[in-house]
């Protein structure tokens, strides 16, 4: 994570692999494309205070970059915490006004590109694991998912 303002924030990248492979942070969920055993991006502690930037393919591109298969946007949900939209990280008000706002509380929104967008949440009494993943079904299904524990 790094440091911003005194939070930590870290990153939440969904990209493509090989083969078709989804991603979250370069791996795909176990039992997809990859034989891998990491399926938890983060430990939560209750009561504390998590935030994340979400990034599509294509994070850090120049903006103008059209957009593509790699840099569209993926519509990020998570289960059991619900999260409060921080900031669009330089979508202009006018791009994201009819999609999402700051300040609004979501369990589903798009990582536009290039910069995503930047969630906070409170880890509530919830015990045990929490989905994450890309709401487009064929992208979780091919390995776009991973667990919170």
């Amino acid at each position: 994570p790094v440091s911003v303002g005194g939070n930590d924030v870290s990153r939440l990248l969904l990209s493509m692999g090989s083969g078709g492979a989804q991603l979250i942070n370069r791996v795909a969920f176990p039992g997809f494309y990859a034989p891998s055993s990491q399926k938890y991006v983060d430990r939560l502690c209750t009561g504390s205070v998590y935030e994340y930037d979400v990034v599509p393919p294509g994070f850090g591109s120049a903006p103008g970059t059209p957009a593509s298969a790699e840099t569209s946007a993926h519509p990020y949900h998570q289960h059991v915490n619900h999260f409060q939209v921080v900031d669009t990280n330089g979508v202009s008000a006018s791009a994201s006004a009819d999609i999402v706002r700051r300040g609004e509380w979501r369990d589903t929104v798009p990582a536009f590109a290039p910069n995503g967008i930047r969630l906070r949440f409170a880890a509530d009494s919830f015990v045990g694991d929490a989905a994450l993943h890309c709401h487009i079904l064929q992208h979780e299904d091919m390995g776009m998912m991973a667990l919170f524990d």
